[in-house]
């Protein structure tokens, strides 16, 4: 192809996100006080999800979740200046079957962080009714659903592995998302999320 024709060819880009990693260290202490047996208030009420445990985040785990979120955010923006403040934030307990189905938030920017994946991916995607399957890159997975700039409705998915554990995301609290069962394990898939907007 003509180089020149080339130059003018140019990419369409629908939403910026930043995909983040906890250290090891705070990935540690976050998880020993995510304990499902001392979980504190219920979030349920305020929230999208088939899920059974569903809590409003402690505040002892709010202060080491939410220096890492703010860093991102302003990262976003190539803006460090930008102060933030928490809206709400919560701890899922998902269970095998149960499903987050299609929603979104409020605020300027949601987060979710995986703390632990209980399965492993592979055992997942060779079950009988999800390996021949055409959706199989979206099974267990945490899923953003936008449109594109030719109105075509689309789907990005996370499929989420052990070594995900410790990832995070932030992202446009209007785009829809959804999280998708897992089916090979009886133990939790514990995500911490939220919404933030800037201070006044």
């Amino acid at each position: 192809m003509n180089q020149l024709l080339k130059q003018n060819v140019k990419s369409f880009n629908n939403y910026d996100y930043y995909h983040g990693k906890l250290p090891i260290d705070d990935l540690k202490k976050i998880r020993e006080l995510c304990q499902v047996s001392d979980a504190g208030e219920k979030a349920n009420s305020h929230l999208a999800g088939f899920i059974e445990n569903e809590y409003v985040l402690k505040k002892e785990c709010r202060e080491l979740v939410l220096p890492h979120i703010y860093d991102g955010a302003c990262s976003m923006f190539d803006e460090p200046s930008i102060r933030w403040k928490n809206l709400s934030s919560w701890v899922n307990y998902q269970k095998k079957y149960e499903v987050n189905p299609l929603h979104n938030h409020s605020g300027m920017l949601s987060y979710v962080m995986w703390i632990n994946i209980p399965y492993n991916l592979d055992d997942e995607l060779n079950l009988n009714h999800v390996k021949n399957s055409s959706s199989r890159r979206g099974a267990t997975a945490f899923t953003f659903v936008y449109m594109d700039v030719q109105g075509t409705l689309r789907q990005q998915p996370f499929q989420l592995t052990k070594e995900n554990e410790g990832d995070f995301i932030i992202f446009p609290a209007h785009v829809h998302h959804m999280v998708m069962p897992f089916y090979t394990s009886d133990d939790y898939r514990i995500s911490i999320a939220g919404n933030i907007a800037p201070r006044k």
